[in-house]
């Protein structure tokens, strides 16, 4: 019998674990103009990259389970080598004065984690860096984070998050935790794991994967 495919986007899967509130605009209203001037100041800054950058790069990996094939897909905005460890690079236009950013937005950076992840796998890659590039809608001011992560520490991470699209509330929020421990700097694990243990102490009555906010149910 062949298996159901479970198609989830990167930016689903990580959206609901991490959004707390408005991310990308000073008013809290993501209205035409600012969705406009963010495709403007994407292409933009990809074309200021060179002919080494790839930019708009789609990607996808599947996942097989007894049960199911789980497939996480999405598109990078682009990849560039540079001084031979490629680089994904994820760029967000934003209205929040980049002088008050002191680091990534934990949502955006677990997106941009989880394209590497899927590149370094398909690539054989040991090491990967991951670059945040913040542009502010108004002013066209630029502002980069750029981290190195390796295969393991993706694909610990990669692990922990299927498990929680599987419904696995209780193990994920374990490896969190473990992970954590091991990382304690890392913000991302502890609020993974607070997410997962709400969840695992109050588990939604169907869950397939991502948590619909505004309609208060869960779909694929």
């Amino acid at each position: 019998m062949e298996k159901k495919v479970v198609r989830i986007s990167v930016r689903n899967l990580v959206e609901f674990i991490l959004r707390s509130g408005d991310l990308d605009s000073g008013s809290g209203v993501q209205d035409k103009e600012a969705m406009q001037k963010g495709s403007r100041i994407h292409r933009k800054i990809q074309k200021q990259m060179g002919s080494s950058y790839r930019p708009e790069v789609s990607l996808k990996q599947d996942t097989e389970y007894e049960d199911l094939i789980l497939r996480v897909e999405g598109r990078a905005d682009g990849i560039f080598t540079e001084e031979e460890t490629v680089c994904i690079d994820e760029i967000k236009g934003v209205y929040k004065k980049l002088e008050h950013l002191e680091s990534p937005v934990e949502v955006h950076r677990a997106q941009a984690m989880c394209y590497a992840w899927i590149y370094m796998l398909q690539n054989n890659l040991e090491k990967i860096d991951v670059q945040m590039t913040y542009a502010h809608l108004d002013t066209e001011e630029i502002r980069w984070f750029r981290e190195s992560f390796s295969r393991e520490e993706l694909e610990a991470w990669q692990e922990t998050l299927l498990l929680y699209k599987k419904g696995d509330f209780e193990e994920t929020a374990l490896r969190c935790i473990a992970l954590h421990d091991q990382h304690p700097d890392e913000t991302l694990y502890a609020l993974f794991a607070d997410r997962a243990q709400k969840l695992a102490a109050t588990p939604p009555i169907y869950w397939e994967g991502v948590w619909n906010l505004q309609e208060g149910k869960a779909h694929f």
